[in-house]
């Protein structure tokens, strides 16, 4: 993954300090893992942010950050993988992962006819453990997908870069 390029789209860190409702939290924000743009954070990151963005939970950007905290790992790129869920992909995403609940549960479908909110608040019973199984599980195998590619990725890059310098030193010598 170069690193220009992520440099270039994610916020840094002292822009981050400025904004006056994070004052409280400069203390946390100040670990350079949190910011630094090397594979050891920024794969952890990405994995990270691709997990929460399966979980159907209020503000998964802010679980994200808060685990991103934790785990010293890159805030910013944890925090932008949630972005995956938006008004478009919302559905597909959390009715993928409850089919997929559905199926390793062994669970009965759902009674069709009209859904409206009288009836999904009726069903939720039925509805909230495929739901959170299959996306936790969802969640897991994204991240790891994620955390593997991107160091392929970075592991590539890097390569390539060592392969061309090692060419350049030949060829001057």
């Amino acid at each position: 993954m170069p690193r220009q390029t992520l440099k270039k789209i994610l916020p840094s860190r002292d822009k981050v300090k400025r904004q006056f409702w994070l004052r409280p939290f400069q203390r946390l924000l100040d670990h350079p893992d949190l910011w630094a743009v090397r594979r050891r954070s920024v794969a952890p990151g990405v994995a990270l942010g691709l997990f929460w963005t399966w979980i159907p939970i209020p503000a998964h950007s802010i679980a994200a950050g808060l685990s991103a905290l934790a785990l010293r790992v890159h805030l910013p790129l944890a925090m932008f993988m949630t972005l995956l869920v938006n008004p478009l992909t919302i559905i597909p995403i959390y009715f993928s992962g409850y089919l997929l609940g559905k199926r390793l549960l062994n669970s009965p479908p759902l009674p069709s006819g009209s859904f409206d909110m009288a009836v999904l608040s009726e069903q939720f019973g039925a509805v909230w453990q495929p739901l959170l199984l299959g996306n936790a599980v969802l969640g897991l195998v994204s991240a790891l997908i994620g955390y593997v590619v991107i160091e392929g990725l970075w592991r590539t890059r890097v390569g390539q870069y060592l392969n061309a310098r090692q060419r350049r030193k030949q060829g001057a010598a």
